[in-house]
């Protein structure tokens, strides 16, 4: 009941995509769901996500958005996740689920600990090859489960949770909650060549690969300048710096950065590394919040 209490300002963020599986809301008309839901923009572009099916409210079907803004991993192939923008119209009053983009919000999860899985299951015979734009569930398309499921294990250097296999459904792009209802994994379970996995990507496994690719300015945020800092700089790295840049609008931060870039500004073969990583676009794509400075 206390995980189930901590968790319900959560639930109305997570939708169903029909004949796919899971996704949920990670900033107003994004979702954040597995790589097996959602695999590529056309595919995207015939699908809807369907919410509020488990409250008293009616369900509200709104329709996926890949060109507005679409984004997946393709390495390493463990993260398997995909960002999709999806219509607002109807949703405009849900409240994202938050996913924690500096290290003071990661919480850890370890063998033993008790998670708050949300999915929508389907046979391990529902092939995915081919989207449905189903609006409500049906024979093979399950309605929202909550479980409750033990980590059996922490692995891949603490980017694995693992937890007991159910051989009677398959799901993907479920969110993970621990007891004080915070994301912690993206969960699915698969039918693979060697069995049936059930799994989760840690969520800051995630959001560093968000980082590495300069997508986070997608969220909104409100970690202080040092938090993010603390976070993502590392002495000496200028791709981590330049990366700092381009994923955080915070003012203070991108002076911050740009104070440490100019660090390098008689070392000719910095100056290089900086050019050859983008570097140029980066400085003048935000040399306007400096005009203050001048």
């Amino acid at each position: 009941k206390d995980v189930i209490a901590e968790n319900r300002g959560n639930i109305p963020a997570i939708c169903r995509i029909p004949g796919r599986g899971t996704a949920f809301l990670v900033a107003p008309g994004l979702l954040l769901t597995g790589l097996e839901v959602v695999r590529s923009k056309p595919e995207a572009a015939k699908m809807t996500a369907v919410f509020f099916e488990s409250g008293k409210q009616a369900p509200v079907v709104v329709d996926l958005k890949p060109f507005t803004a679409f984004f997946c991993s393709a390495y390493p192939e463990h993260l398997s996740y995909a960002l999709v923008a999806c219509d607002t119209k109807k949703i405009h009053h849900v409240t994202p689920i938050k996913l924690p983009l500096v290290d003071s919000e990661w919480a850890t999860v370890d063998e033993g600990d008790i998670c708050l899985i949300v999915q929508h299951p389907l046979p391990l015979s529902m092939s995915a090859d081919e989207p449905t734009t189903t609006d409500t569930p049906t024979d093979v398309d399950s309605a929202e489960v909550k479980r409750f499921e033990e980590v059996l294990a922490v692995t891949n250097d603490r980017s694995l949770l693992n937890f007991k296999t159910n051989t009677s459904y398959n799901s993907s792009g479920c969110p993970v909650f621990n007891s004080k209802g915070v994301l912690v994994g993206l969960h699915s379970q698969l039918n693979r060549d060697d069995g049936i996995i059930s799994q989760a990507v840690a969520i800051k496994e995630i959001v560093r690969h968000l980082f590495a690719n300069g997508k986070m300015s997608l969220f909104e945020t409100s970690c202080t300048p040092r938090q993010i800092w603390r976070t993502w700089y590392q002495e000496g790295d200028i791709v981590r710096t330049l990366r700092i840049m381009q994923n955080f609008q915070h003012t203070e931060v991108i002076q911050m950065a740009m104070g440490e870039l100019c660090r390098y500004s008689g070392n000719e073969v910095k100056l290089k590394e900086i050019m050859d990583h983008g570097g140029a676009k980066v400085i003048l794509e935000n040399f306007h919040r400096f005009r203050i400075d001048e």
